[in-house]
C-alpha cells in the first residue's frame, strides 16, 4: 500500500483529522531529491564509460597508465560493468514505471470506494419517507466513524453493504436504489480494491529491489572512475593536455 492512505471523502461521521505527512521533519540537511539522484548515477556511469573509450582510443593516454592497473583487461572489465549498471538501470526504470501504474490505480479505487461509502451513508441517512430506524443506522455502521486506514475501511464498508442486504433493511434499501445487486457491485469494487492494494505492495517490493540491485551495480563503476581519476591526476600532472582528454 502506498505511504500515504487516500483521505476518505468526510461527512458528517466521518473522522476527517488529518494524517502527519511522512517524513514532515524539516530538520537537518535537505536530502538530495530522488530524481536528482537516479540522474547522478546514470552521469557518472556514463562518465566513466567515456573514460575508458579514451583510454583505449588515445595511445598516448593509454601507454602512460597501463603500467599503473589499467591495462586491456582491466579497460575491457569495467566496460562490462557499465554494461551491467544499464541493465540494472533500465530494469529499474521499469520497475518503478509499473510501480506508479499500480500506486494510481490503487489511489482511484481507493477514492471511488470511498466517495461510494459517503454517497451511502449520506443518502441513508438523509432520507425522510421511509426514515431510517436507529437500528437500522447502527447495523449499517453509519453511526460509527469512517476509519482511514485501508484495512479497516474494507472491513467497515463491507460489514455496511453487506448489513444492508438483509432482509430486514432490503425493502427500505431497495426504494433507495440499494438492490441486492448495486451492493453486491460494491462489494465487489471492495474487493478489487483489496487486491489493487496487494498488486501495488507487490511491485514496490519489486521496485525496491531493482533500487537495490541496481545501486549495487553502480558501486564499483564509481569505484572504477575515481581510482582512475586519482591515478590519472598524478600520472599527468605535467601534462595537463592528456589530463583533460579524461575531462578531469
Amino acid at each position: 500500500m502506498p505511504d500515504t492512505n487516500p483521505t476518505p471523502t468526510p461527512d458528517s461521521n466521518t473522522n476527517s483529522n488529518p494524517l502527519p505527512a511522512p517524513n514532515s521533519n524539516t530538520d537537518g540537511p535537505v536530502p538530495r531529491k530522488r530524481a536528482d539522484q537516479d540522474q547522478y548515477l546514470a552521469d557518472r556511469a556514463n562518465e566513466t564509460r567515456q573514460i575508458v573509450g579514451v583510454i583505449m582510443d588515445d595511445g598516448a593516454v593509454r601507454t602512460k597508465l597501463a603500467p599503473k592497473g589499467f591495462d586491456t583487461q582491466r579497460l575491457t572489465g569495467a566496460i562490462a560493468l557499465c554494461d551491467t549498471f544499464d541493465a540494472k538501470w533500465n530494469a529499474r526504470q521499469n520497475a518503478m514505471g509499473v510501480q506508479t501504474q499500480k500506486s494510481k490505480a490503487f489511489t482511484d479505487l481507493f477514492d471511488a470506494a470511498t466517495k461510494s461509502l459517503s454517497d451511502f451513508r449520506e443518502i441513508v441517512r438523509g432520507s425522510e419517507d421511509p426514515a431510517p430506524t436507529p437500528e437500522l443506522l447502527v447495523a449499517c455502521g453509519i453511526t460509527d466513524d469512517v476509519p482511514v486506514d485501508l484495512q479497516k475501511f474494507l472491513t467497515h464498508a463491507k460489514s455496511a453493504y453487506t448489513t444492508a442486504k438483509k432482509a430486514e433493511y432490503s425493502a427500505f434499501m431497495t426504494k433507495l436504489g440499494y438492490t441486492a445487486q448495486v451492493l453486491d457491485d460494491q462489494i465487489a469494487a471492495l474487493e478489487t480494491l483489496r487486491k489493487a492494494d496487494e498488486d501495488h505492495s507487490k511491485e514496490s517490493g519489486n521496485a525496491q529491489k531493482a533500487t537495490d540491485e541496481r545501486d549495487k551495480a553502480f558501486a564499483p563503476v564509481n569505484a572504477f572512475r575515481n581510482s582512475v581519476m586519482k591515478i590519472a591526476r598524478r600520472v599527468f600532472r605535467k601534462e595537463p593536455e592528456q589530463l583533460s582528454k579524461l575531462d578531469f
